[in-house]
């Protein structure tokens, strides 16, 4: 029997993820199939991203940022589609699945098993975005790819996270929500540190040109 292609099992898996998202993979091999799957997505969001610019190839809230864009810009728009994904949704698949295993796998001990299970399942929940992103640099298709196929790669994350760890597709659910409120306190506390830090710093450079010029000024005051 002909083994199945990963792109055609990814687009199996859009349309019947109960079943495609029982499929397990070592770490290694879910970073390859996703590489295998951007591949052509990649291409295409390039030679749309070059024709429409560089404000339409990027992400929402970015486009905003750049809808000023100078129409030498579509050089740039066709080579954000690699940094996006190849480098950034891979990135946010590595911290977001490894979080969730430190988090709900390690300190809750809500599942048993290794890192590779939900890494796998934030793999598969990103395929939708991934294999669609080429529609989101033409215009007035952003909010399909970002609202609707964003949704239902969330909902392919939950059945993808229930089959992998062996949990109903509610109990992933609500492990999906505890991530992201262990992220939310993760980055609040990083703020809030690096804020305190960055005040400190204000502080003390302040004191010590407060302590400067007070220290020149009575240098200066002649003794009668």
């Amino acid at each position: 029997m002909k083994k199945e292609s990963d792109l055609k099992f990814a687009w199996n898996l859009l349309f019947n993820p109960g079943v495609k998202s029982k499929t397990t993979r070592s770490a290694i091999g879910a970073i390859k199939f996703y590489y295998s799957v951007a591949l052509v997505p990649l291409v295409l969001s390039m030679v749309m991203a070059y024709y429409v610019g560089l404000s339409k190839a990027l992400p929402f809230p970015l486009d905003i940022l750049t809808t000023a864009a100078q129409p030498d810009g579509h050089l740039l728009g066709a080579l954000f589609p690699i940094a996006y994904l190849l480098i950034g949704i891979p990135l946010s698949l590595v911290l977001g699945s490894g979080l969730y295993h430190l988090v709900i796998g390690k300190l809750f001990k809500m599942y048993k098993g290794g890192y590779s299970k939900p890494f796998t399942a934030f793999v598969y929940g990103s395929i939708p975005v991934v294999l669609t992103y080429w529609i989101a640099v033409i215009p007035f298709t952003r909010p399909l790819v970002s609202g609707a196929f964003g949704l239902w790669g969330f909902v392919i994350e939950i059945i993808a996270l229930a089959s992998q760890l062996k949990m109903s597709r509610l109990r992933a659910f609500g492990t999906i929500l505890l991530n992201m409120a262990a992220a939310i306190v993760i980055i609040g506390i990083i703020t809030i540190t690096l804020g305190f830090l960055v005040m400190t710093s204000i502080a003390t450079n302040i004191a010590a040109n407060v302590v400067h010029s007070a220290s020149n000024a009575s240098q200066g005051v002649a003794i009668p």
